[in-house]
């Protein structure tokens, strides 16, 4: 049970980060489907990371009232509705509204995942030595769509 939660955590942050990292080299193709400039572009990518700060701040809020793992629930679902939701986003607007909104949930999920993620394999490890933050990053991290590594 523990590989299994260690497993889907990661694959949660992998989500995330490719939610963070996929704006960029698919924007010139937004750039011609909304036929806008690179300023408005830039304005979407914006409204995500705007969502993402909001969320960040909030999240240790949030996570201490309802626990890190409804915490962590929430943040799937929304970043679920909103990847489904992109797909119908028909106007410059609606499009900076719903990455706004995956921003919100990108950033609700890393400041409850890293706590429990550190103490699953902790566990897993059959608690030898608690381990550093950055050794909880899972490996598939630079993977993303752009294989950033940041």
């Amino acid at each position: 049970m523990k590989l299994f939660l260690l497993i889907l955590f990661w694959g949660l942050w992998f989500l995330v980060f490719s939610a963070r990292s996929i704006i960029s080299p698919i924007m010139p193709l937004i750039e011609d489907e909304f036929s806008i400039s690179h300023a408005l572009a830039g304005g979407l990518f914006s409204s995500f990371w705007v969502g993402n700060t909001i969320a960040i701040f909030y999240s240790g809020f949030l996570s201490l009232k309802i626990g890190y793992k409804k915490t962590i629930v929430i943040a799937f679902i929304i970043m679920f509705i909103t990847f489904f939701l992109l797909r119908f986003s028909g106007t410059y607007q609606l499009l900076a509204g719903i990455l706004f909104i995956l921003g919100l949930g990108a950033g609700l999920y890393l400041p409850c995942a890293i706590p429990l993620i550190t103490v699953l394999l902790t566990l897993l490890l059959e608690g030898r030595e608690r381990l550093p933050p950055p050794a909880v990053q899972p490996p598939g991290r630079p993977g993303g769509p752009t294989g950033q590594v940041s």
